[in-house]
């Protein structure tokens, strides 16, 4: 249990998952945020495979698995391009687990300004131990004020070849104080 405590959180994240339960509007820019109509709505960065598995997931009947990966950053990847605020802050929380213990995973974001060659790269979470079994994993970004012609958010870390699975996967707007 050494690195649950780490990720940071973990208490009041937990609650986040549950739909609506301040009784207020859902935030979340996620559409599907449970796999339960499948995995369309998500792409990939790398060489990774994208499942719609119905074994163990976390709520619901279905979860996303990513596998056949060829790198350790390549994972699951969520589109988020027109759909941010620029320079507004936002939390993002998921599910996580591996299919072998002590594997690490991060959530990260992928930038490209229009104008620019190459994307950036900023931890969104930090490289955290995951486990074979769900974990929450949490953090915050500031969506780019440049003119975005690439923005995503993704899930890396485990070695080649180890499967990520994914659920409960919220993007949500941090209302300015």
């Amino acid at each position: 249990t050494g690195g649950v405590g780490g990720t940071g959180g973990v208490g009041g994240a937990g609650g986040a998952l549950e739909p609506n339960m301040d009784a207020g509007p859902d935030t979340n820019l996620v559409i599907d945020p449970g796999f339960e109509a499948g995995v369309s709505n998500w792409g990939t960065f790398g060489s990774v495979l994208l499942g719609w598995q119905a074994q163990g997931p976390y709520a619901g009947s279905h979860c996303l698995r990513a596998s056949s990966r060829g790198d350790s950053w390549a994972g699951p990847l969520y589109l988020l391009k027109g759909v941010v605020t620029p320079g507004a802050t936002y939390r993002v929380t998921a599910c996580l687990r591996t299919a072998h213990v002590d594997q690490s995973v991060k959530i990260t974001t992928k930038t490209l300004c229009t104008g620019e060659t190459s994307s950036t790269f900023a931890d969104v979470s930090p490289l955290s131990l995951v486990q074979n079994y769900w974990q929450v994993y949490s953090g915050n970004f500031i969506a780019p004020t440049c003119e975005l012609q690439d923005f995503a958010v993704y899930i890396e870390g485990p070695p080649a070849g180890e499967d990520i699975y994914v659920d409960e996967f919220r993007v949500e707007p941090i209302a300015a104080l």
